[in-house]
C-alpha cells in the first residue's frame, strides 16, 4: 500500500477510531497466513480472532 510508505501512522490512527476497521484489517492479515488457505477460521476460532482484536482495541495499541 503506497500510503504506508509515506505516513504509516495515518492508517494506525484511522484504525484506532474504528473497531470494524480493526477487525477488517486483522482478518485481512490472518487470511494471508500460509496455513489458513485464505480462510482464517481454519486456524483460529472466531472467538480467538475477536479476542485478539479486543486486546488491541481496549489497550489502544493498534497504531504502535
Amino acid at each position: 500500500m503506497p500510503m504506508m510508505n509515506t505516513r504509516p501512522q495515518a492508517l494506525g490512527y484511522a484504525l484506532a477510531d474504528s473497531t470494524v476497521g480493526k477487525l477488517a484489517c486483522f482478518f485481512g492479515k490472518l487470511s494471508e497466513w500460509p496455513y489458513s488457505g485464505r480462510q482464517p477460521e481454519k486456524v483460529l476460532s472466531r472467538d480467538d480472532i475477536l479476542d485478539n482484536v479486543t486486546v488491541y482495541w481496549l489497550t489502544n495499541t493498534f497504531a504502535e
